[in-house]
């Protein structure tokens, strides 16, 4: 499911980075896109998992977020988006504004765990 939001980010344009791929100061707005916790269900064929969507830009543009924001939304409108969002933070060592999405999705599990 991650290379499937992957390609939903790319094809509609946005920048997207894994998790420590992207160093640096924030110039123009981009998405980190990471995996977050995962639960498995009862009998344990399948487990519920969770994708983290963060939005960054840079601190100069506060007033791009919103756009941008519903840019990534619609890129991602075919997924399941959870009713967690986080409100806006700084994050000093990037220098830009962020905001945290929470995507859930189903797994089935494979033998030794879900994957």
């Amino acid at each position: 499911m991650w290379h499937r939001m992957y390609q939903a980010l790319v094809d509609a344009g946005i920048s997207v980075f894994s998790p420590g791929q992207r160093k640096g100061r924030c110039d123009a707005p981009y998405v980190v896109l990471a995996d977050g916790a995962q639960e498995t269900r009862a009998g344990g064929a399948a487990a519920e998992a969770e994708l983290l969507v963060t939005l960054y830009v840079p601190l100069s543009a506060y007033s791009e977020l919103n756009g941008f924001l519903g840019q990534v939304l619609s890129a991602l409108s075919e997924f399941r988006l959870t009713s967690r969002q986080s409100a806006v933070t700084i994050d000093t060592k990037v220098q830009a504004y962020a905001r945290v999405l929470a995507y859930r999705v189903l797994k089935k599990n494979k033998g030794d765990g879900c994957k």
